[in-house]
């Protein structure tokens, strides 16, 4: 039996209630803010139910029922039994695509394969969208932000079983000087690309799906480690293995091209991949 829209509204009301002072005693919101300046205003639509909030870093207003005039992030939610697992902070297994002028986050309903003999790695994932977000982009909001709120910051944290994302600050013992910008040296991802047992390379679905004119449609993710000799592997994508010299081909070239690359653990990725996450993807 579904979740009717009235217990939709409960759950949308008291997500937004739970918040009242909250800027006053979070203090992981209040590490997380401390340099942000300005609102930041999202617009909800949750299956046909609206209201919206206003973050600040030490303010926090909302309005059940209302809508604004000129809203940062407009965040749509229309299936009810995924709104309420979201409401309720219940895990389910989801990823994320680009999409114009904001992304989509869907829900992984099931991985099938056509044909398991030709390559096992050929899998097609059957999903539905759960939440899309339009973004202003004169408002100057990244994506990222939605993880500093407590409401995605409590649910991503069961999706990923409790575990923390993990991500290294990587020393390089040089000064920055008085440069703008200073890439880490190649050598340093040398070292974690000669120590991966497999290498997978993609597109960078983000700048396909927005026609980026900037940078390397080419010059996408990579996914190292045991791991990824089971993954599905990103078809859309034009994913492929590649050897370590040609990994570190796609770094060098990356650099050349004005990107600064990032090295890190997203455990959230792996089920993006149908990979169960061992630390060793």
């Amino acid at each position: 039996m579904g979740v009717n829209k009235e217990e939709i509204e409960i759950l949308f009301k008291k997500m937004m209630e739970d918040l009242e002072g909250f800027t006053q005693t979070d203090e992981i919101y209040q590490e997380d803010m401390k340099d942000f300046k300005g609102l930041l205003e999202l617009q909800w639509k949750m299956c046909g139910l609206v209201g919206y909030q206003i973050f600040g870093k030490d303010s926090y207003s909302y309005k059940f029922g209302e809508e604004l005039d000129d809203p940062g992030v407009t965040l749509e939610i229309n299936d009810t039994d995924l709104a309420a697992k979201f409401l309720k902070v219940e895990p389910f297994e989801f990823g994320y695509e680009g999409a114009e002028n904001g992304f989509n986050i869907t829900h992984t309903e099931e991985w099938t394969t056509d044909d398991p003999e030709e390559d096992s790695s050929k899998r097609t994932r059957k999903s539905r969208i759960f939440l899309t977000a339009q973004i202003d982009p004169k408002k100057g909001f990244h994506p990222f932000m939605l993880s500093k709120l407590p409401m995605f910051r409590d649910w991503t944290k069961q999706n990923t079983d409790g575990e923390n994302e993990f991500g290294a600050y990587l020393p390089i013992n040089q000064t920055l000087g008085n440069y703008e910008n200073q890439i880490i040296p190649m050598k340093i991802f040398k070292h974690f690309i000669d120590k991966a047992s497999g290498i997978v390379a993609r597109d960078c679905p983000c700048r396909v799906n927005n026609d980026c004119k900037d940078h390397s449609k080419t010059l996408g993710c990579m996914m190292m480690g045991d791991a990824t000799i089971g993954m599905a592997m990103p078809q859309d994508e034009k994913g492929r293995f590649v050897s370590k010299e040609e990994a570190l081909e796609v770094v060098r070239l990356s650099i050349e091209d004005g990107l600064v690359p990032v090295l890190g653990r997203s455990s959230m990725e792996a089920g993006g991949y149908d990979v169960t996450d061992t630390a060793h993807f």
